[in-house]
């Protein structure tokens, strides 16, 4: 998962759309189900007054802080009690300059620090702590460790790799251009900087999903024998932005009147992957809310369409699929809470 990142960089990209070996548009089949939550515990706006992830870690739930002068991660139990505080934002040892993503792999909690380029260990027994555990991955859109390698979603401003798989020393093992299917008249260096968005990967390593801003579409890649490779797109509509005309003769994307969120967080159980989705416009909806969520098995076919009745923006689910739990979102009040479905079979 990761935090709010719909940035749009200002740079120029020679990319190359490449098209999808298997995509499924038919939904019809897919049985939906109705989940209602339980409230588990109220986002106090003086502790995190702009909540960014919220992610599981064994039986404890992280909710990052994107307010910097505020600690930057809070550990809560299941039942909702806030724990423990901590992580400065900054430039000393044990302070961070920013959570582009938090992911749980190989049975540790990784953040990834996008500005100072290091993906973190965390550490929550006890005092909250980072080490370092793999340096040197700058500016990428996201990076998880997956030992013994390093996955990278490329920001694709020089060249058009969207992919890279690397060893943690940053020797590289493989790279992937793949981006989806770019809106009728944009350019392919515009359109590759509108390919951010959030990743999830399989408890394995050797699967994982994406979900790009403004696509009502999400793609699955396999990782084997060091090598990625792009096996599947599931899409409802495609993706849909504008592209804004500089001074300087480049273009940067920018939504557009017919933008919609689409698929927008993502997470990772251990059998499977789920995708929040709203089919609301863009412009009406920033923050990515959203009151769907799709289940993919680690092919990519949709199995179940949970219908909740709170609109809800991060999300994490159980490893045995159980539950779901989300910070729950409300537009009118900009309140924020931590709520919980329980999954139906």
């Amino acid at each position: 998962m990761s935090k709010i990142r719909l940035i749009i960089l200002f740079s120029v990209v020679a990319g190359c759309l490449a098209s999808c070996n298997r995509t499924g548009k038919n939904q019809n089949s897919v049985p939906e189900y109705d989940l209602e939550s339980t409230s588990i515990a109220e986002i106090d706006s003086e502790t995190i007054s702009m909540p960014g992830d919220l992610i599981l870690n064994g039986n404890r739930l992280i909710v990052s802080n994107i307010t910097k002068s505020e600690d930057a991660l809070n550990v809560f139990d299941l039942n909702g009690n806030l724990l423990q505080s901590g992580i400065k934002y900054g430039q000393g040892p044990q302070e961070i300059l920013d959570i582009a993503s938090l992911h749980f792999t190989d049975g540790v909690l990784h953040l990834y620090d996008q500005n100072k380029g290091v993906i973190y260990k965390v550490d929550t027994v006890g005092e909250l702590k980072i080490t370092p555990a793999v340096e040197g991955v700058i500016f990428q859109n996201d990076a998880i460790s997956i030992p013994p390698y390093v996955l990278k979603a490329a920001i694709a401003f020089n060249n058009n790799i969207s992919y890279y798989l690397t060893m943690g020393n940053g020797e590289i093992c493989d790279s992937l251009s793949y981006f989806p299917p770019a809106p009728e008249n944009v350019d392919p260096a515009t359109h590759a900087l509108a390919c951010t968005g959030y990743l999830a990967i399989n408890k394995e390593g050797n699967v994982f999903m994406r979900a790009i801003v403004y696509d009502g579409s999400v793609d699955f890649f396999s990782i084997k024998d060091g090598k990625l490779k792009h096996i599947n797109r599931y899409e409802i509509f495609p993706m849909e932005y504008s592209a804004k005309a500089l001074p300087n003769g480049r273009s940067v994307p920018v939504p557009s009147d017919d933008s919609r969120s689409g698929f927008v967080y993502t997470a990772a159980s251990d059998n499977y992957f789920y995708a929040s989705f709203s089919n609301e416009k863009a412009l009406d909806n920033p923050y990515g809310a959203a009151n769907k969520i799709y289940k993919f098995d680690l092919e990519g076919t949709p199995v179940a369409i949970y219908n909740l009745d709170k609109s809800i923006r991060t999300f994490d689910v159980m490893p045995d699929d159980s539950k779901i739990y989300a910070l729950a979102f409300d537009k009118e009040t900009d309140e924020s809470r931590i709520v919980s479905f329980q999954i139906t079979k």
